[in-house]
């Protein structure tokens, strides 16, 4: 069985990572914010993959936290029921206790940062979505010589119905 300076370390730890990781998904959204606004195709699928990664990531580190908080809340003798995040910290002791509150509070700080970025950066990529299906509409209505016959002249052709017109 661990002591309670042995889990409050380890809850430290694993808030620290959350942390961590964090701090990198605002460091991706933020590029990936710069590839949207820059319509750099590369840098968009680079910081997506990277942000998919980071998400996981950060999932996993938060389920390996929670699992550490309810170990220390049991140690602790605490009520599952009124187990909160002043409780976790009461009894991670106090030396262990601060260090915990200042990573929860940063942690919070970095994922409303980070959920702000995320909006902004869907709002910019349905955006750009909606100007493509915009101009592909345009395209494919469009009366008058569009297409290109085998030897490259241009041929008159009908208006189109093109699928993303209907979001298909």
């Amino acid at each position: 069985m661990r002591t309670q300076d042995r889990i409050g370390a380890l809850l430290l730890e694993c808030l620290t990572d959350v942390a961590t990781l964090l701090d990198r998904a605002r460091t991706v959204a933020i590029d990936q914010r710069n590839a949207l606004v820059a319509s750099d195709p590369e840098g968009i699928v680079r910081t997506c993959k990277a942000e998919e990664d980071l998400l996981r990531r950060i999932a996993e580190c938060d389920r390996r936290a929670a699992d550490v908080a309810t170990e220390l809340a049991n140690w602790a003798g605490l009520d599952p029921d009124e187990v909160n995040v002043s409780s976790i910290v009461e009894a991670a002791g106090p030396e262990l206790g601060p260090p915990i509150r200042t990573e929860l509070i940063r942690i919070a700080n970095l994922a409303k940062e980070v959920r702000e970025l995320s909006e902004i950066n869907h709002k910019l990529l349905s955006n750009g979505l909606e100007v493509i299906a915009c101009c592909l509409r345009t395209l494919g209505t469009e009366p008058g010589q569009s297409a290109y016959s085998k030897d490259g002249e241009l041929v008159e052709s009908r208006p189109c119905i093109i699928s993303l017109d209907r979001k298909a």
